[in-house]
């Protein structure tokens, strides 16, 4: 079973390519694209009923994963598709102000009801990935062990 980290944001905001690199540069976690989810179930259900599903669906393969930490990158637009995927930790790619479908910009909410997360307000470089990898793994770490820095709000960088 995976620790799941949620990567979210507005369409073009940065998830997949964050994700892929994470994936690609540490042992440790895995990956998980909405957009390949989707293909692979044919369902391209938008609404807000459709998104919550999808939200279930994604957060029952990633904890499936056999990583210490499963990464799922979507753009979980409401609370209420937070809420479905249980997250440990939330890293919201914040690096766009809209996003190219109308439709999600309307329903996005912004995750104020989010008490662990990781805010990245601007595209980032290699390195600058790197450090954010090891950050989420630490913070895992430190919710693991009920450490009192584990849940927090923070800005990358």
């Amino acid at each position: 079973m995976s620790e799941k980290v949620l990567i979210m944001g507005l369409p073009g905001a940065g998830k997949t390519t964050l994700g892929t690199f994470l994936a690609e540069t540490f042992d440790w976690c895995a990956y998980l694209d909405a957009d390949d989810v989707r293909r692979i179930y044919n369902d391209w259900n938008f609404t807000p009923e459709g998104r919550v599903i999808q939200a279930r669906r994604m957060s029952d393969l990633v904890s499936k994963m056999n990583h210490r930490i499963g990464l799922a990158g979507f753009v979980c637009p409401m609370k209420e598709t937070r809420m479905a995927f249980e997250p440990v930790l939330t890293v919201w790619m914040d690096t766009i102000g809209q996003g190219r479908f109308e439709d999600t910009n309307k329903m996005f909410e912004k995750p104020d009801e989010i008490d662990n997360m990781i805010i990245v307000n601007r595209f980032l470089g290699i390195s600058e990935m790197k450090k954010l990898g090891e950050q989420i793994y630490e913070r895992v770490e430190q919710l693991e062990t009920n450490s009192p820095d584990a849940r927090k709000i923070s800005a990358f960088p």
